[in-house]
Parts: structure tokens; C-alpha cells; sequence
């Protein structure tokens, strides 16, 4: 196979030599629910759908996993907000993110474990790296030991140093290193937790996708993906836990990342308010155009999201849309006399071909659609049935691919239209942000430093810089 994939850990594309030769086990983090996804999210899944189609179209056996985060700080905080059970939430928003996901086309994995499901093959694993020296206890909390894995910094290719420099920005003094991180987490109050032989908790978060990708593949994987915010520290946490307690490396053979959306330059996110929900973008676009705008551009490369894009990519797929059908049209009432094979055909698919095996280059292989159009536009007239029926068959398997709704029929809902999106969501105000302050004071309080750097993150990303003098937080927009 021709196919070569940008690996993260090497910063380099590389072939696909699978551990099992014909089957690809692959890993994708998938959504914590505790709301509706926005289209950032809609990124993540929507490419890795694409990848997946297309390992299979080229004879590969894929084992796809994509996990639901259903026990998390967020939730606890929306359950606490609300009102309603954590679970009462969770299982509200899976539900919404599934029935977002068929709207957009997005195949549902081989396997969607939940964490809560998952909680005896996440206390093996915390059990293992602690017999093996790799985790410690501490006043009913497990942290990883950062110091007894020398691999760290391999996948963000960040010096540990620096790493360093970045954890005593807000240090828990019960650490052996401000880098250890929370693999189990002792229940507050009120909290959901599950027993354990450190006494009541939770997971953390990273030791999650660890035992349910284990669990699921065995201690290896071909391709794991995610979102390029992903890489650290989540991603390289994963790698630090799971080849430490399995002794086997390298966790994962091709490291995959797909770039951020951004609204004026800027990461859509929803700690900054300046994101849109799926649901909010499928109530004046079709599916099929948001689908397009996502993948018209190479996975690893930032999508800019705004409405005026989304209107433009409405009028590129429609185009599209009405060539096929035209071309469609041509397939059952062209000439029926013999000819050669179409030239443009023949040039499509060889420059389709090179573009997915080259990284999956989505972009270069949505234009070779919009030119093999182009010449059925000039040689309609001419062109036999013979030969747009086996145009047709091509976009067939491309359609199986890119799922962007190319065989849409006029007034169908794939079918392309334009409506404007309402404007883009305001910057953070000035009350958020104290409001926030007055969470993270709440939690450094506590000794809760975990949800403290969280929320510093998150006023950070927002363009604010918080300074801590003594036991007061002062802010200003950078």
C-alpha cells in the first residue's frame, strides 16, 4: 500500500505496517458529556470517520474504538449546577452526541466504552504501575511518578524541563514531582465515586483511555487519534501509564492529531464562548455542507469556522452536487456507442488516489472532483453512457469515503442551500471572569489544585493572565 500517515511521535509521514498485517486497531478519544458538542468536536470525529472509511475501502480490517467520558469534573460541576444525577447528565448529552454524530453521517465505532463501565479495568491498571513503582498513594489519591518513566516528553517533544517550569505554576505540595499526575481520585462529598484499595474515588482522567484502549486492543495499537490540544498532556500521559504497566513500546505505532477549528485566529472552545454547537450550525445548514467544510481542508491543518465559510462551502458542494447529478442523467440517457475511456476519468481517479494515500489529503481530493466536473461540463455532449456510468461508479467511492452528500437530489435535506449563522458569540465578559476567579480561589481553598489549574487554563485560553501575590489573584487581558 502506497498510504503514508504524519506520525506525531516522529514528526514524520511513514507507511502503515500494522502489528497484524490487514488490521488496523485504532483508538480515538471521544467527547466527555456534560453538554452538546460544538463543531471543534465535530472536527475531531468527522476526520477520523473519513480515516476509517477509507482503510476499509482500501481492504483493511479496522477495529475502530472511540470512548464516552461519562465521570469527570465538568459533569460533576453541570450535575451540581442542575441539579440532576451525573449520570442523569451523561447519559443525556451520549445520547445527544450520537444522535449529532448520524446527522453528520459520522459511523458509529466497533466499540464506544463508557469510563463508568470500565472502573475494574482502570483499578487493574492503577494496581499494576503501583506494584511496579510507577504510582504512589497519597491521602486517598494516586499519582503517577513521572520520574520513573524516561520516555517523557517523547510525543509533545517538549523538554521536561519545561514541563516542570509549567507544573509549578500551581503546585500540590503532596507530590513527589509538580509533573506527577492523578491516576485515582478521592471522592468529595456528594461526589458519584466507586471503592477501591486507596478508599472511595474516581479515575483521573488520563488513565481512562489507557485501560479502555488496553482493554479493547491489548497493549498495542496501530493509530491513535485525537485532537491536536490533545498531545499534552493527555496524549503523552497515556503514553508514560500504559507502556510502563505493559512493558510494551510503543503504545501506539502512529500518533494522529487533527488541527483546531478557529473563529478569527482563535481555538473554538467553549471556555472562551466563541463556538458554535452542531445543533446550533444544522439548524440553517445541511449536515452535508458542514460536513464539507470540515474536510476540505487537510486534517492536520486548522479549519476557519465563521459564517461567511460556511455559506461559500454551501455553494462549492452544491456545485459539486449538481454536477453529479447531472452526470447522473447523463449514465441513463447519454450515447450508447463504444468509446475510448475518458481521459479526465482515468486522471481523476489517479490524482484522487494520491491525494488520500498522501496523509489523507482531503482538500487536494475534493478538487479533483470539482475538475473531473468541469470536463463533463465541456464534453456532456459527447461523453457515452458507458463512460458516465463508470464516472458515476468512481464518485460512488469517493461519496463511501467523504460522505458529503455528492448523490443528494435537489430539494432533499443533503441537498446544499445557504442561510447566514447568527454572529459569533462575544468574547468572555468581565463578570465571567471574576466568576471564575472566584471558583478557582474556591478550589486552591480546598487544596483542589487539579480543578484550579483547570480553570486557570481556561482564563488563560480567553487571553487572560492570572497573577497570584500572596493569597490574592489579580487579572488583565493580555
Amino acid at each position: 500500500m502506497a498510504l503514508r500517515l504524519y506520525n506525531s511521535l516522529t514528526r514524520s509521514k511513514e507507511p502503515l505496517h500494522p502489528l497484524t498485517p490487514g488490521i488496523v486497531r485504532m483508538y480515538v478519544c471521544g467527547p466527555t458529556v456534560y453538554n452538546y458538542c460544538h463543531v471543534g468536536h465535530a472536527r475531531a470525529y468527522v476526520c477520523f470517520d473519513m480515516v476509517v472509511r477509507y482503510l476499509r475501502q482500501c481492504g483493511l480490517q479496522v477495529h475502530y474504538v472511540s470512548n464516552i467520558t461519562d465521570i469527570d469534573d465538568r459533569i460533576l460541576t453541570a450535575a451540581a449546577q442542575s441539579g440532576e444525577s451525573a449520570r442523569a447528565i451523561a447519559e443525556r448529552f451520549t445520547q445527544a452526541y450520537f444522535e449529532d454524530m448520524q446527522r453528520l453521517s459520522v459511523l458509529r465505532a466497533d466499540h464506544h466504552p463508557r469510563v463508568t463501565d470500565t472502573i475494574p479495568q482502570i483499578l487493574d491498571l492503577i494496581s499494576t504501575l503501583v506494584d511496579h513503582g510507577h504510582a504512589y498513594f497519597v491521602d486517598g489519591d494516586v499519582f503517577f511518578d513521572v520520574t520513573t518513566a524516561p520516555q517523557l516528553g517523547e510525543l509533545s517533544h517538549q523538554d521536561p524541563e519545561q514541563q516542570l517550569a509549567g507544573a509549578r505554576v500551581e503546585v500540590d505540595v503532596r507530590k513527589r514531582d509538580p509533573r506527577d499526575f492523578a491516576l485515582w481520585k478521592s471522592a468529595k462529598p456528594g461526589e458519584e465515586s466507586w471503592p477501591s484499595p486507596w478508599g472511595a474515588g474516581r479515575p483521573g482522567w488520563h488513565i481512562e483511555c489507557s485501560a479502555m484502549s488496553i482493554a479493547a486492543h491489548g497493549p498495542q495499537l496501530d493509530i491513535h487519534g485525537g485532537g491536536i490540544d490533545l498531545i499534552f498532556p493527555h496524549h503523552e500521559c497515556e503514553v508514560l501509564q500504559s507502556e510502563s504497566a505493559t512493558g510494551k513500546r510503543p503504545f501506539s505505532r502512529i500518533w494522529m492529531h487533527n488541527g483546531h477549528v478557529m473563529i478569527d485566529q482563535v481555538k473554538m472552545s467553549k471556555s472562551l464562548g466563541n463556538f458554535f454547537t452542531i445543533r446550533e450550525v444544522l439548524a440553517h445548514h445541511p449536515p452535508s455542507v458542514l460536513r464539507f467544510l470540515l474536510l476540505n481542508t487537510q486534517y492536520r491543518k486548522p479549519v476557519e469556522f465563521t459564517p461567511e465559510a460556511m455559506v461559500e462551502a454551501s455553494k462549492a458542494l452544491l456545485r459539486l452536487q449538481q454536477g453529479t447529478f447531472q452526470l447522473a442523467s447523463s449514465a441513463s440517457a447519454g450515447v450508447t456507442e463504444a468509446s475510448s475511456q475518458w481521459a479526465p476519468l482515468a486522471a481523476a481517479i489517479a490524482s484522487y488516489t494520491t491525494a488520500m494515500d498522501d496523509d489523507f489529503n482531503t482538500r487536494d481530493a475534493i478538487a479533483t472532483l470539482f475538475t473531473l466536473l468541469s470536463a463533463y461540463a465541456q464534453d456532456a455532449p459527447k461523453l457515452s453512457a458507458a463512460d458516465a456510468t463508470t464516472a458515476l461508479a468512481f464518485l460512488r467511492r469517493v461519496e463511501d469515503v467523504l460522505s458529503i452528500g455528492l448523490f443528494a437530489t435537489p430539494g432533499s435535506p443533503q441537498w446544499a442551500s445557504t442561510s447566514p449563522l447568527p454572529a459569533v458569540p462575544s468574547a468572555i465578559e468581565d463578570a465571567e471572569v471574576m466568576r471564575l476567579l472566584a471558583q478557582r480561589d474556591a478550589a486552591r481553598a480546598r487544596r483542589d489544585f487539579p480543578s484550579a489549574d483547570t480553570i486557570r487554563r481556561q482564563l488563560s485560553e480567553a487571553g487572560i493572565e492570572v497573577q497570584d501575590v500572596g493569597g490574592t489573584s489579580t487579572w488583565r487581558r493580555r
